[in-house]
């Protein structure tokens, strides 16, 4: 599909158009609110698309790319393998008319064939462009707003020049074939080093508890320091931005003992160029319902925990990587200051907090019941219901917001069992991440292996886990990538 759009945005003359964006972004989000057991959603950044083309011009691309805002860059496939997810899939096409447009949001519709009971739709602009594969048992639709279809034909025109060639054709049917060649001329990558060449990267102990059984730790140490300085009278139902902190964290409450969610101080030159759902977001409101309740590590009712891109990367490192590397380089300066901006808390983050016992189950029922009792398309805070159900006892909602905002919260009444899951910055924002950051000159951990993200914490893990076997999820089977898995379904239909 990638090669397609850029094969076709290369041979013809673009032409600026008015596009709609306001609506084409509630377009696409309301498509990527449909992911779950029968829709997924995958992304693709920048870096990964460059690696992709595996083109001979690598560097001058790469260049290319980092003049670019980098969190304006979306490229995003949903696609369903079966007939539940295409029929969700196609209200959301019918309800813009998409199959019957011949202009969608201001893009001009280029190419809409069918043949042999497959359809292929393409609408091409010159910032945004959208593509439509129907199997008849299965769909994809590839979206991509960026103004980067001008890069798109650099590149191509320079496979075709450097490389050993490259054709476009139109087969019989009427669809578009596309070819090419080339030879890579180089291995290397440029990657963002430090503002302060001089600066000794941090080393973490990444300690393993004395029998060397539990690799998973929080490492940021400091939060400890932190949070014994910190008191507050009550536990706040708003943020709390703390100095110090590298992300969002639990701090304890000396006076209470008890724990809340605290984030970042944020700067004052960073906030005015925070994107809304940055400047108001998850952090505003979770403490309200009780989420740190299950922070204190001997709680016997219930667990939460707080899952960083980071936390993914020191664990691959620990049980991945010798000692001498465990070496922090972390995020390149201009990632985080691009992240401050994109996220609140400076992060993309997995949250989850489940019960671990009647009294466990009975709070969080107390906590987020009400959840239950929204219908679609109504709203809580910021987010909006885009599943609901409830069989047999069991209940299952899901909310999606603004900025990959995804929260899930499932009960069974007859297991006394109750989970929530928030996902802040959605999937390929999470993995994205993972793959950014460096350890010991590595990086792009995601995809050396499947990554799977649950409640699973048996292994002393934290709810991390790591396999070199494909990974069957959300309708595929995955080699590599990050994949935040809380079997919601299977817990609804088992």
């Amino acid at each position: 599909m990638i090669v397609c759009l850029i094969a076709v945005c290369s041979a013809m003359a673009m032409q600026a158009q008015e596009i709609d964006f306001e609506g084409l972004k509630a377009f696409a989000e309301e498509l990527e609110s449909l992911q779950g057991e029968h829709v997924s959603c995958d992304t693709m950044t920048h870096r990964e698309l460059l690696d992709y083309l595996g083109t001979e011009i690598v560097s001058d691309a790469d260049e290319l790319f980092t003049k670019l805002d980098k969190k304006d860059f979306r490229l995003i496939n949903i696609g369903s393998p079966d007939g539940i997810g295409r029929e969700s899939i196609y209200k959301v096409l019918d309800k813009y008319e998409v199959t019957t447009a011949e202009v969608l949001f201001g893009i001009p519709l280029l190419l809409c064939n069918r043949s042999n009971g497959d359809l292929v739709i393409l609408f091409v602009g010159d910032k945004a462009s959208l593509m439509v594969l129907d199997y008849g048992d299965s769909i994809e639709v590839l979206y991509l707003n960026s103004d980067l279809m001008i890069i798109f034909k650099e590149i191509f025109t320079s496979m075709m020049i450097n490389g050993d060639g490259g054709k476009i054709t139109i087969g019989a049917s009427g669809d578009l074939q596309f070819s090419y060649s080339f030879s890579r001329t180089t291995d290397s990558r440029i990657t963002e080093r430090k503002e302060n060449e001089g600066e000794e990267p941090k080393v973490y102990s990444f300690d393993q508890q004395s029998d060397g059984t539990d690799p998973y730790e929080r490492f940021n140490e400091e939060i400890i320091d932190i949070a014994s300085k910190t008191a507050a009278s009550s536990i706040p139902t708003g943020v709390q931005e703390i100095d110090g902190l590298k992300g969002p964290s639990f701090v304890q409450n000396l006076e209470t003992n008890s724990f809340f969610m605290a984030i970042p101080n944020v700067p004052e030159d960073i906030k005015k160029d925070m994107q809304p759902y940055a400047a108001y977001g998850v952090y505003d409101w979770i403490n309200g319902l009780g989420f740190g309740k299950g922070a204190m590590t001997d709680s016997a009712d219930q667990k939460s925990e707080i899952i960083l891109p980071e936390d993914v990367a020191r664990l691959y490192a620990v049980k991945h990587l010798p000692q001498e590397k465990w070496n922090e380089e972390g995020y390149s300066p201009m990632l985080k200051a691009i992240y401050q901006k994109e996220y609140q808390g400076g992060t993309p983050a997995v949250l989850y907090r489940h019960s671990k016992n009647e009294a466990g189950y009975k709070d969080m029922l107390s906590d987020l019941g009400f959840l239950f009792k929204l219908e679609l398309g109504d709203t809580y805070k910021n987010l909006k219901v885009t599943q609901q159900s409830e069989r047999e006892g069991k209940r299952f909602v899901q909310l999606y917001g603004e900025g990959g905002i995804l929260m899930c919260v499932f009960d069974s009444s007859e297991d006394k069992y109750c989970h929530m899951s928030i996902l802040v910055g959605g999937a390929g924002g999470f993995e994205q991440a993972v793959n950014e950051y460096v350890i010991g000159g590595e990086r792009d951990f995601a995809t050396r292996c499947n990554i799977i993200i649950n409640g699973d914490v048996a292994d002393g893990s934290g709810g991390i886990h790591f396999t070199t076997d494909e990974y069957f999820f959300a309708g595929k089977s995955h080699k590599n990538g990050v994949h935040i898995d809380f079997r919601y379904w299977d817990l609804y239909t088992k």
